[in-house]
């Protein structure tokens, strides 16, 4: 049998080639994965042979008993046996026996399908799918386990063709390499899948031109909208643009034109503050923020302004010369943060720090100083990542909820999609403080 007529038997959808001969190479052509070769028999997946059909070329011999066999059905994997006797005009051949595993991707299952597997209708299965409304959380699960169920996969094409849209949204953090963005990043991610949505991920980092380029690509109908993460809104496309596609921002840029998605990030840091002010320090250093505007952010405005409001309530001095930043933020910043502060010889028994990373610097260059942790300094950071509750001390810090956060965000974005002209919502996931090792509260002998 040439390639060709290879190819065109197994065009048939829903059949699974079995071939058998001299020898076995791997092949694969509309979707099987077969073995190459000699005779080709073809096998409903309810076991039944399909016989003839016009399958063997005009070269291959005239008498071909074959019979053919479903040996076990597993989801979407059969395996068949066949017994094959080959005779021609020149030769006989023994009766061989071959059983090969074949993979067999069964026509695509659609969205009436997985209704009728979830005893719902084809419209509640595309609201689980794009988010666009409210489903009852037991009919999603029985949705999503019939999607799992028959490999259920979106058809982002035809749904694009049919709605003007992509199936994709764009994300923009500013720093992918914190395990801050990292683990948001997943989040978003997951969301996302779970509303039949695919990811665009941008580092937008110092440079506002990635945003634009985004921004760009929504007006392609390249994505349905974006979830941006902006540092500072001056240098965001938002406050530039005048006519936004759907997007929705997260983080602390304060703005009334999109939806958002936000901590409060002064009462926050207010709180972390307060927090090492209770455990009894006093000279209490902020790592993340400083006077200079140029390292300022969004985020460490509100958070500096938050430090600085728990020290004045608590009638403690504000001193600018235990507070520095750096950028990017991480851990070699929060590093270098901290040595500043003390090579200006300002006395400092607590530290608070605007990100854990930042956080896992600052106790370093303490430890590397002679300074324990927390016997001498206390210390807080701010996101709860998972490397947190691993430092050595395990390190106090705000905590959110960051897959609700995420959540948020695409449920804001979808709603966004399907209705351009509501009015912007802001939402603001709560925060609590977990205490850890770094801020154990100072004992009479340690001070």
């Amino acid at each position: 049998m040439s390639s060709h007529d290879a190819g065109r038997a197994m065009s048939c959808a829903g059949t699974v080639a079995l071939g058998v001969g001299s020898g076995v190479a791997s092949g694969v052509a509309s979707g099987f994965a077969v073995p190459a070769v000699g005779v080709v028999v073809g096998v409903a997946p309810d076991g039944s042979e399909a016989e003839g059909s016009g399958w063997q070329a005009a070269s291959a011999p005239t008498s071909m008993p074959v019979t053919a066999t479903m040996r076990a059905v597993r989801r979407r994997r059969v395996e068949v046996s066949a017994e094959v006797r080959i005779t021609s005009d020149d030769s006989a051949m023994s009766p061989r026996r071959a059983s090969y595993p074949v993979h067999m991707l069964t026509p695509r299952a659609t969205v009436k399908d997985v209704a009728a597997l979830a005893r719902v209708s084809p419209k509640t299965v595309s609201n689980v799918l794009t988010g666009a409304a409210h489903v009852r959380l037991e009919t999603r699960s029985r949705v999503e386990e019939a999607m799992r169920a028959l490999d259920f996969v979106p058809n982002l094409s035809a749904r694009g063709l049919r709605s003007g849209r992509s199936g994709t949204i764009g994300v923009a953090l500013p720093d992918l390499a914190t395990g801050y963005s990292a683990e948001l990043m997943h989040f978003l991610v997951e969301a996302a899948h779970e509303r039949g949505l695919a990811v665009q991920i941008e580092e937008t980092a110092e440079r506002p031109q990635r945003e634009q380029d985004l921004l760009s690509r929504a007006r392609a109908h390249l994505v349905d909208g974006l979830i941006l993460n902006p540092v500072r809104l001056e240098d965001s496309v938002i406050d530039r643009t005048d006519h936004l596609p759907p997007v929705v921002v997260i983080g602390e840029v304060e703005q009334h034109r999109t939806d958002r998605v936000l901590i409060d990030s002064r009462t926050a840091a207010k709180d972390a503050t307060a927090h090492l002010i209770a455990q009894g320090a006093r000279r209490i250093a902020a790592v993340g923020g400083d006077e200079r505007p140029e390292h300022a952010t969004a985020t460490s405005r509100l958070r500096l302004a938050g430090y600085r409001e728990a020290l004045t309530e608590a009638g403690l001095p504000v001193d600018p010369a235990r507070e520095s930043n750096r950028l990017p933020w991480g851990m070699a910043a929060g590093a270098s943060a901290m040595r500043t502060i003390l090579d200006r010889g300002a006395e400092v028994d607590g530290v608070v720090a605007f990100t854990d990373s930042l956080a896992v610097g600052v106790v370093h260059e303490l430890t590397a100083a002679g300074l324990r942790v927390p016997a001498d300094v206390l210390v807080t950071g701010f996101d709860d990542i998972d490397v947190a509750r691993f430092t050595t001390p395990s390190l106090t810090t705000v905590s959110f909820d960051r897959r609700a956060l995420a959540g948020e965000a695409l449920r804001l974005l979808t709603e966004r999609i399907a209705h351009a002209d509501r009015a912007a919502q802001a939402v603001t996931i709560p925060h609590r403080i977990v205490p850890r090792e770094s801020s154990a509260a100072f004992s009479p002998q340690s001070r």
